[in-house]
């Protein structure tokens, strides 16, 4: 074999789709471009080691699509085995499909299988699902990249499905920054920095409960990687998504950052996600006069019953009085708030009137809605032991064997509210507090793909007929 940096081979790497959105299927839901930045990563630090590398996302094509385009860009058949991320339990049967059909196109090229929040310590329950897999790889591989791509290194890999599961996430200490030449097709996405990986706050449902946080990319690095993106991009003027479970910059930080953005000149755009507990009022000046445009909030609800069943906080009051606040200061600084709801397990028409009463008295603070029935996720003993969990909240899955199966199940909340009926309160409140210029402008900052205007939005409304569509029309 020739040496790992030879430049006559592409190491390939593919973000495995969907056959359909996970929602309604509609002809703009089809049209969100995912950035699959855990897997570009990867493919940066080899870059960073001088190893050429090409990211696919497979979208909503069909596998079979996928592959042809990496016969024609000849990306394979390659000597590196195919790097398949798994972003998505819903995305397991696209992923399946597309190592069946690589093996039987490239039958000497090897697979390796990854995706923590899928995979977590499944190898042989991956394996079952796609067998055409030769290598499960467990947790964050920033740090084992360079020998993963290496099939006689595998045996002294840790954390995977030949060596065994070592129980740890590591973080990187330094974030890798992400090289988005190597994205098949990059100027159809809007860019992304990662600040932080990692959550400390260990709400009850969330994949991320427990595991901590890396540490937080300095000031001066995210200029750096901003002036990349904008040399990358060729525009001065983008979007662009601070990535992190928790956006939550202390003071010096935010006005560090501030102050480069200003003094560089920079006119890009950007979003987070964060928690109405997480940032302060002047942090938030500092970030508003530094370009943030638009704030994913996870609220998940205004019920105090649902707050604490979900774990989101100890002190629910307190915890919706710094969400009214929180809100009315983004408002007050023009920065557009799109609120998380999640209906959880136990939820009831009085708990889903408590949330709507609030919603509707800061209705004016906030530019929309994504509201969502929990679900449960996860294979094995992790995803029995949290169903489990759940139930004693009175709530029971629709389809119990479809955790084992599919890797989650949905559920009926309550007997108040079934599944079905979830799904149909979701969608209205979308309705209530969302019209269809709302959406798009909350959709195109970041997931509509760039270029796609509002009137290409509308025509693919009109042409969505019957659809019940998660908001209301103009």
């Amino acid at each position: 074999m020739k040496q790992v940096n030879d430049d006559t081979y592409i190491v390939p790497f593919v973000s495995s789709g969907l056959y359909a959105p996970k929602k309604k299927d509609t002809s703009f839901a089809r049209k969100f471009q995912y950035m699959n930045y855990g897997l570009l990563a990867l493919a940066s630090v080899l870059s960073n080691h001088g190893i050429q590398s090409r990211l696919f996302h497979g979208a909503y094509l069909f596998p079979n699509e996928l592959i042809q385009i990496m016969f024609r860009e000849k990306i394979i058949p390659s000597k590196y085995p195919c790097l398949v991320s798994i972003p998505s339990y819903y995305s397991m049967p696209w992923a399946a499909e597309f190592c069946k059909l690589l093996k039987e196109s490239c039958p000497e090229m090897k697979i390796v299988v990854g995706g923590r929040w899928v995979v977590d310590e499944g190898g042989k329950w991956i394996r079952e699902q796609i067998p055409e897999t030769d290598l499960v790889v467990y947790g964050i591989a920033d740090q084992r990249i360079v020998d993963i791509i290496i099939p006689d290194k595998w045996g002294t890999i840790p954390n995977t499905d030949i060596t065994g599961f070592e129980n740890m996430v590591r973080f990187p200490n330094i974030l890798p920054r992400l090289d988005f030449s190597i994205v098949y097709e990059f100027l159809k996405y809007n860019p992304c920095i990662e600040f932080s990986r990692g959550c400390k706050l260990g709400c009850y449902y969330c994949c991320e409960a427990g595991l901590g946080e890396s540490n937080q990319k300095p000031p001066s690095e995210m200029i750096k990687e901003l002036r990349l993106i904008t040399a990358i991009y060729s525009e001065e003027e983008l979007n662009v998504f601070f990535q992190s479970s928790i956006f939550n910059p202390n003071i010096h930080w935010a006005k560090e950052f501030s102050e480069l953005y200003n003094n560089e000149g920079l006119k890009i755009n950007w979003r987070c996600q964060t928690r109405v507990d997480c940032v302060s009022k002047g942090v938030l000046e500092y970030l508003a006069n530094s370009g943030l445009r638009v704030i994913d909030l996870g609220l998940e609800s205004a019920s105090e019953r649902q707050l604490l069943a979900m774990g989101k906080t100890k002190s629910p009051k307190q915890y919706l009085e710094k969400a009214e606040q929180f809100i009315q200061y983004a408002s007050d600084l023009n920065i557009f708030v799109k609120l998380n709801i999640m209906l959880y397990a136990g939820e009831t028409m009085k708990t889903v009137s408590e949330t709507l009463k609030w919603l509707r008295r800061n209705r004016k603070y906030f530019k929309g809605i994504s509201a969502n029935p929990f679900y449960v996720y996860g294979h094995g003993n992790k995803g029995q032991l949290f169903l489990k969990e759940v139930l004693k909240l009175g709530a029971t899955p629709v389809d119990i064997d479809s955790l084992e199966n599919r890797g989650y199940t949905f559920l009926n909340l309550s007997n108040d509210i079934d599944y079905n009926t979830a799904i149909e309160i979701c969608n209205d409140i979308q309705r209530e507090f969302m019209n269809a210029n709302d959406y798009f402008e909350l959709k195109a900052f970041t997931y509509f793909p760039r270029g796609y205007s509002y009137q290409d939005f509308i025509d693919d409304v009109e042409n969505d007929t019957g659809q019940d569509l998660p908001f209301k029309k103009n």
